[in-house]
């Protein structure tokens, strides 16, 4: 798929609050009561492994995470593909500590930091595009990546990027090692979803094989 239909397709999702959340121009997924429970896992992980720089992809409108940054003194990168958003975002909570950028997961490198969180995204991707993402994870300088996961979900289908899937990556065709912890986000009737967070090393193996499973 051609790069400006995404970032178009993602664009028109913003402009017109497609989601229909009234807190969040992310969706309801984004909201401060449907991230509790994550936003108190995600802070002991931080405080744990000394996470001291995060780059969050998409991180769409910061609504969650700027309740999680205010706990945790932490270096905090945001990019995401819809510019208005980068733009109201640095307007809104830019300052020393926290940044926004236009960023690809797909098509950019990924920058320095100690871990790298993307939540909600792969559920949008394609197969070859969410494995295009987990290469350039794997040659980037980052220790941990925190991947949204379905631990439930038994098989995994492909659908056109900007579209909506659930997704497992412990399931074929992705088939990622088990993470060194998952971290339970939004769980209702229909998806057990956590945030599986893996070390590198981890992944380190799965390099030499990404572009036959791919």
């Amino acid at each position: 798929m051609d790069q400006e239909v995404y970032v178009n397709r993602f664009t028109n999702m913003f402009t017109n609050n497609a989601w229909g959340s009234e807190e969040s121009v992310s969706g309801p997924g984004s909201e401060l009561a449907a991230t509790a429970t994550l936003r108190l896992g995600l802070a002991n992980f931080l405080r744990d492994f000394e996470i001291t720089s995060i780059f969050d992809a998409p991180c769409g409108d910061f609504n969650w995470m700027a309740a999680l940054t205010s706990e945790i003194e932490v270096d905090y990168l945001g990019g995401d593909i819809v510019s208005p958003l980068i733009e109201a975002n640095n307007a809104q909570f830019g300052n020393s500590s926290t940044r926004f950028v236009i960023h690809d997961l797909i098509e950019d490198p990924m920058p320095d930091a100690d871990f790298v969180l993307i939540r909600d995204c792969f559920i949008h991707l394609s197969n070859r595009h969410v494995f295009d993402v987990l290469s350039k994870f794997l040659q980037s300088s980052i220790t941990f990546i925190g991947l949204t996961t379905m631990v439930d979900l038994e098989q995994n289908t492909d659908i056109e990027t900007g579209k909506w899937r659930l997704i497992n990556l412990n399931a074929e065709p992705f088939s990622l090692p088990e993470p060194r912890l998952f971290i339970d986000d939004d769980k209702n009737e229909v998806r057990d979803k956590k945030i599986g967070i893996w070390h590198r090393q981890q992944l380190a193996e799965f390099a030499n094989d990404l572009e036959a499973r791919s």
